[in-house]
């Protein structure tokens, strides 16, 4: 486990724990996993097998995800534009280009208003997954 910043890009072949923001984003090898506690920026690829799992705010500008991202917290991405398989916490903010939002169970998004996102309240093991052919999250099935 590392604790603190990470500034250079990361390359991850095993399981690896990071509480703290990694800087300038991660390759995640087949096989490998990597868990962010606190915030993800930069580059990412996954490759088949891959797993990135971030416990905060991820704001990553996805290269390749032959993998998947799972972010419990903030993501500061369209979903749309989401590389690959992407599950998301119910609970989770979403920023959007046209506001910001939280997301429910059933797999919609609901509008936070106001300009501050306030507490972010997950449900651990209740998730939903984007449907990059819908265009929306759908709920993930135990």
């Amino acid at each position: 486990m590392f604790q603190g910043e990470v500034t250079d890009h990361l390359e991850v072949a095993g399981r690896s724990t990071v509480q703290g923001v990694i800087r300038r984003g991660a390759t995640i090898r087949a096989g490998g996993v990597l868990v962010v506690q606190g915030a993800f920026v930069g580059q990412l690829v996954v490759e088949e097998g891959g797993r990135l799992h971030v416990q905060g705010t991820f704001n990553g500008d996805i290269v390749v995800n032959d993998g998947s991202v799972f972010v419990e917290g903030v993501v500061e991405l369209d979903p749309a534009d989401f590389v690959g398989r992407l599950i998301v916490g119910v609970g989770t903010v979403v920023i959007l280009d046209d506001g910001v939002y939280e997301l429910l169970a059933d797999g919609h998004l609901k509008a936070i208003s106001g300009k501050t996102i306030g507490k972010v309240s997950t449900r651990p093991g209740v998730a939903c997954e984007f449907d990059h052919e819908e265009q929306r999250f759908w709920p993930l099935r135990a």
